[in-house]
């Protein structure tokens, strides 16, 4: 039957904050959202007599229109959309390079979004790791300007510009910062799940 709809939470300026899907009254309940509801005014029926495959397609693609915050957009939704759950009721793993930490939001600065392995050595004395993109290092306080928090692990990524040039990089996360790219977005493009972001194309080796 046709009785899905897609909404959006919209802020005062009349951008949207949270996009979602359901049926009957879903869009006016307060169950089980990452953010709260607004006033009744500010929800909008974007497209309504869809079917639940519908409702779906449109519910991803909005999503994506818009951007999560989590990749740099506006939405406050946690997962992309669809029939993906979000962990732990919206909860997101992150990391200071040395501990993991499941929370809604990001805990403070130094914490990134994602989480170390388990084989990572636990921070001793106060000490935690940092790199600068080729080598790993274990210090109380940041050695230097190039150097960034966490450990580099052995993957290494083959990344394309849009002007045709290569580059290989170990550390995704601080190549994409020195581009103005979303680290996440690169990172999908790299899986397969992304064709590409802001012309950007590459792989994992």
């Amino acid at each position: 039957m046709n009785n899905f709809y897609t909404y959006a939470y919209l802020r005062e300026d009349g951008t949207p904050y949270y996009i979602g899907k359901g049926s009957g009254n879903r869009a006016y309940q307060d169950d089980s959202r990452c953010c709260a509801r607004p006033q009744k005014n500010r929800i909008l029926i974007m497209k309504n007599s869809l079917s639940e495959e519908e409702a779906y397609k449109h519910e991803v693609y909005m999503i994506y229109h818009y951007g999560r915050k989590l990749d740099g957009g506006i939405l406050h939704n946690i997962n992309l959309g669809g029939e993906q759950t979000p962990n732990h009721k919206g909860k997101k793993y992150w990391t200071d390079g040395t501990n993991n930490k499941m929370s809604f939001s990001c805990p403070g600065d130094g914490w990134e979004l994602g989480r170390i392995s388990n084989s990572i050595p636990p921070r001793q004395n106060g000490m935690k790791w940092w790199n600068n993109g080729k080598i790993n290092k274990k210090s109380l306080k940041c050695p230097g300007d190039e150097w960034n928090s966490g450990m580099i692990v052995d993957k290494l990524y083959e990344l394309y510009s849009p002007d045709g040039k290569v580059y290989q990089t170990s550390n995704i996360s601080i190549f994409c910062k020195k581009h103005n790219i979303h680290a996440s977005h690169m990172i999908n493009v790299c899986k397969g799940k992304r064709k590409s972001t802001c012309g950007w194309r590459g792989k994992v080796l």
